[in-house]
């Protein structure tokens, strides 16, 4: 139902009464109970007030919604907000009191004091009580006087006789004229003699008063609905510029894959950076003479002395003394997290999470030792364009506009279906497992875009299935489901993205199990049995050619010393057998340890090749750090995007006010309901989606939704933010930072935007306007009758003159036809809510001459001066002077007033 401001405006009404209208207050307390009326205050006048202190500043009554409660005049009117002050005095004439406040009292009030700056506005509005010729305070210069005509019409048109036949109608009546003579009729503020002069002279003009509420809540409503609530299938833009509507694409999930390919293609350098490639080595390398003869003698001690074994290893271990110095404690060592990053579970051998996978990461990353180089390139923090592209591309994806970085073409094209982007929480967007298995608690949920949290699960249930644990069965049958969940999803964007981040995760945890073997290799002793079996041989070998030697030596010296051989040829002997001998001995060494020198070879290169293996080694585990914080801050924007991609426009989030409507209003007020025919309302929904609908219109719903962030911060980020020096494309996604902060609450209290509200003003100016489509609405009046709003709105809006009641005009007035409501007199002002609008009138006559009622004034008060009124274009001779023609007594009530 359309209702009154609630909240104080910038105009103050006070009504000023005798005792005696206290059914006035009543029935106006009531309209204000029903919605119908804006705040007001009422003021209970002695009849000197001047002579009471306590109405300098006098105590009134304010009426709220229906909701009674006292406060000072000068507490309602000192505001800076108000601009008008109405002062309202409520003249009862024909009344048995006989209490109307004298000019006097009434000078008094018109004198409080109010802001500098606002305006008062002083009218007198007089009330038939009936038709005797009771005497009253008429007309009062430096007013505007007004006498209600005493009637109880709902139509201007119908024919109608003085409320006193049915009394009780009276307070209803008569509180309804003076709610449009205070400008408190709901939505309309104004009021009819805002801004006129007030009168110099006692002459009244006699008005009748009419207000239509026609409440258009529920038209309006369901309306709204058909037009701005976006489902899963989204609605087809429209060019702006042409009208012409953009086309689907013709393989929607196609260009949804290639969008997500090229985003993947786009950022891959921003989570990966190059490894550092290792300085090319030799095809063949040789080894000289010297360092064999040398390499020969030490092994042949090594094979006298029975360990052949030894020397390989002492030359192994000689070329991996510095490589075991610096990567041991970092990379072999029992705690260190690079072994967590390897093996990928926690110390109780459950499957670690991303999050603990990427907190092991850095902390390896501060524990690598400085020898261990550090790339050319920093690793990347700054994730804002990842999110920025991911954004721009659903949205251009959706509403078909332009996404230059994701190579999509402005027209080209759009998806219909929400689900091929981003799908909702409540379908395909979440799985949730309702039983636990192993260490998955029962409720695990699964979100779409959660790649790296689906792996982690999945091992899980790999390994309950693996080990015929308790629930192997179930566990199987929940690997299934996500299979067949996952395949389902894998042609929609923002899943993709989250593929597309984890596969750059597992590289690089791929790249640093493959370094951390590579190391280990350098690292190990064991060359294997064959090749302890070989030195073994090769030992005794060159044992048995030692002792041929050591025979041919012996023999040409002995005798040499029984005299047979001279001490030349002993030595040309002995020179000769240890040249033969080494020769032998050496090329038999060289054969036989071709192996060992390609292992010593590949150990020394490796070893040339640490540096490079250092540097590759940080740069995969600083990049495994940063692709962590990235999916962080991914889950985030996922989710996010994935909630307002349900509800872009924030139309979830709309309350539709409780209905209530008015039960038995006055006759004057005329409250009804609009209606409208569904298959016409559906048409004008669907004209009006084609021109709100615009391409681009989900980037425009984006930066409302996006400017309500700041309510979901707190006092130091919005403070930032504000500022402009918080970025939350560039903020981390831990909890407690300003994108997660946002996160949450856009995931607890979905979608706050005005875009919803903003189109549909959009609409609203469509149906006012000339080119937008014509809504025709229809009321049902209080007889049962259907009518057109359009004719229903006419009734008031078009000036025509009609009778006001005749009893309380003399016969002069009625004879010269000053009894009717003159068109130049007419006064109609109306206001809309939506679709419900408040309609006034107020149609008054020429000013009359106070002598020309048939209320004498009272005698003695106000007065002796008064300034004649000019003869407002009524033929006939002035009714001055005549005694007015008593009326009928009519019936006084005999229970409670109704209206």
């Amino acid at each position: 139902m359309p209702t009154a401001d609630k909240t104080p405006g910038n105009a103050v009404t006070v009504y000023i009464a005798p005792k005696s209208q206290r059914p006035l207050l009543g029935a106006l307390t009531d309209l204000s109970a029903a919605g119908l009326l804006a705040p007001f205050h009422w003021i209970e006048s002695p009849p000197d007030p001047a002579a009471d202190p306590a109405q300098r500043d006098p105590l009134m009554l304010t009426v709220d919604q229906g909701r009674v409660s006292t406060q000072r005049f000068s507490r309602a009117v000192n505001r800076h907000a108000v601009e008008t002050v109405r002062l309202v005095v409520v003249v009862p004439v024909g009344h048995e009191a006989r209490d109307a406040l004298s000019a006097i009292a009434e000078l008094h009030f018109q004198g409080l004091g109010i802001p500098g700056r606002a305006r008062r506005e002083c009218v007198r509005v007089l009330v038939p009580w009936s038709a005797e010729p009771i005497p009253g305070e008429l007309g009062h210069q430096g007013w505007h006087n007004v006498m209600l005509s005493p009637e109880a019409s709902a139509d201007p048109a119908f024919t109608v006789s003085g409320w006193w036949l049915t009394p009780e109608l009276i307070p209803g009546s008569a509180a309804v004229g003076l709610a449009v003579q205070g400008g408190i009729t709901g939505a309309v503020s104004a009021a009819p003699e805002d801004g006129q002069r007030a009168s110099t002279s006692d002459y009244v003009k006699v008005t009748r008063t009419f207000v239509r509420v026609t409440d258009a809540q529920a038209v309006e409503q369901s309306l709204r609905a058909q037009v701005t609530s976006i489902g899963a299938r989204y609605p087809q833009p429209v060019r702006s510029d042409t009208g012409v509507p953009v086309s689907a694409f013709p393989d929607p999930g196609g260009r949804v894959v290639q969008a997500a390919v090229a985003w993947e293609r786009r950022h891959r350098g921003h989570l990966r950076r190059p490894a550092a490639k290792p300085a090319a080595a030799p095809a063949q390398r040789s080894m000289g003479a010297w360092a064999l003869v040398k390499m020969f003698f030490a092994f042949l001690l090594k094979a006298l002395a029975g360990a052949p074994g030894d020397w390989l290893r002492k030359q192994i271990v000689g070329i991996k003394a510095g490589i075991a110095g610096s990567v041991s404690a970092a990379v072999f060592g029992p705690d260190s997290p690079v072994r967590v990053v390897v093996g990928g579970v926690d110390a109780s051998g459950v499957p670690a999470s991303w999050q603990e996978l990427s907190r092991a990461a850095a902390r390896a990353s501060a524990s690598l030792p400085e020898e261990f180089p550090r790339a050319p390139q920093a690793a990347a923090r700054d994730f804002g364009g990842l999110w920025h592209d991911l954004v721009s591309g659903a949205r251009a994806l959706l509403d078909g506009s332009g996404c230059e970085e994701l190579h999509l073409e402005a027209y080209e094209g759009y998806v219909p279906e929400r689900d091929a982007i981003a799908p909702g929480s409540e379908g395909e967007g979440r799985l949730r497992l309702d039983q636990a298995v192993d260490s998955l608690p029962a409720g695990t949920v699964l979100h779409s875009w959660d790649e790296l949290e689906t792996q982690r699960v999945g091992r899980v249930l790999r390994r309950e299935v693996d080990t015929k644990g308790p629930r192997a069965a179930l566990a199987q049958q929940y690997l299934q489901q996500i299979d067949a969940w996952r395949a389902r999803n894998g042609t929609r964007f923002v899943p993709l993205i989250g593929r597309a981040i984890a596969r750059q995760w597992d590289s690089a945890r791929d790249d640093i199990r493959d370094l951390q073997a590579k190391l280990d290799e350098l690292q190990a002793q064991d060359f294997g049995p064959a090749i302890e079996r070989e030195q073994r041989v090769l030992a005794r070998i060159l044992r048995i050619l030692l002792a041929v030697l050591a025979v041919a030596i012996a023999v040409p010296l002995v005798l040499t010393v029984m005299g047979r051989m001279d001490w030349v040829a002993l030595a040309v002997v002995a020179a000769v057998a240890l040249v033969v001998w080494l020769i032998a001995s050496v090329v038999t060494f060289a054969v036989r340890q071709r192996e060992v020198f390609r292992l010593m070879f590949l150990t020394e290169s490796r070893r040339e090749h640490l540096p490079e293996l250092a540097t590759n080694l940080r740069m995969a585990i600083e990049d495994l750090s940063a692709i962590g914080e990235a999916y962080a801050q991914f889950n985030r924007w996922a989710a996010i995007v994935t909630e307002f991609l349900a509800d872009p426009l924030g139309e979830r989030q709309v309350v539709a006010e409780p209905h209530s409507p008015v039960a038995v209003p006055p006759e004057p007020l005329q409250y009804t309901t609009v209606e409208v025919e569904q298959r016409h309302a559906a048409d004008v929904a669907a004209e009006m989606r084609r021109r709100v609908f615009t391409v681009g219109w989900l980037s425009e719903a984006w930066d409302a939704f996006e400017s309500g962030v700041a309510d979901d911060l707190t006092a130091e980020q919005r403070s930032a933010y504000n500022a402009g020096h918080l970025n939350l494309l560039n903020e981390p996604g831990h909890d407690g930072s300003a994108l997660a902060n946002w996160e949450q609450a856009v995931v607890r209290d979905g979608v706050r935007s005005s875009a919803g509200q903003d189109k549909w003003r959009a609409c609203l100016d469509l149906l006012a306007g000339s080119s937008g489509p014509q809504l025709e609405l229809a009321v049902m009046t209080s007889d049962g009758e259907r009518r057109g709003l359009a004719d229903y709105r006419r009734d008031l809006s078009v000036p025509v003159a009609h009778p006001v009641i005749a009893q309380v005009l003399g016969p002069a007035a009625r004879a010269t036809g000053r009894s009717l409501t003159s068109p130049d007199r007419h006064w109609f002002a109306q206001s809309a809510r939506g679709l419900s609008e408040t309609m006034v009138l107020a149609a008054s006559t020429d000013p009359l001459p106070s002598t020309e009622l048939v209320f004498p004034s009272a005698v003695g008060t106000g007065s002796g001066f008064r300034l004649d009124e000019p003869a407002y274009d009524v033929p006939g001779p002035s009714a001055s002077g005549q005694a007015p023609v008593p009326e009928p007594t009519p019936h006084k009530p005999s229970a409670p007033l109704e209206y």
